[in-house]
């Protein structure tokens, strides 16, 4: 099992946050372009906010289209739709 040196929970409650203050409204609730996410959540964060959407999705918090892990330059036009919140 991958380490990581935050608290998954934390983190992914915090863009839970940053997507619902910072989003938009899309057809079945809020979501935001990865591409406008990462200089909200931090700039040099970019592997850490894809670690983090990847345990998100797989804990069903976000979704999005994309099979693999999220890239900068690659996929800043993907959509980060909320799917349910952390408690």
């Amino acid at each position: 099992q991958h380490e990581t040196d935050y608290n998954v929970m934390d983190e992914i409650t915090r863009v839970h946050r940053l997507i619902r203050a910072h989003g938009e409204q899309g057809d079945f609730g809020m979501q935001m372009k990865f591409g406008n996410l990462i200089p909200v959540y931090g700039n040099n964060q970019v592997d850490k906010l894809s670690e983090v959407l990847a345990n998100a999705r797989k804990n069903g918090f976000v979704n999005y289209t994309l099979k693999d892990f999220l890239q900068q330059d690659r996929d800043e036009d993907i959509y980060i739709r909320l799917v349910k919140t952390p408690v």
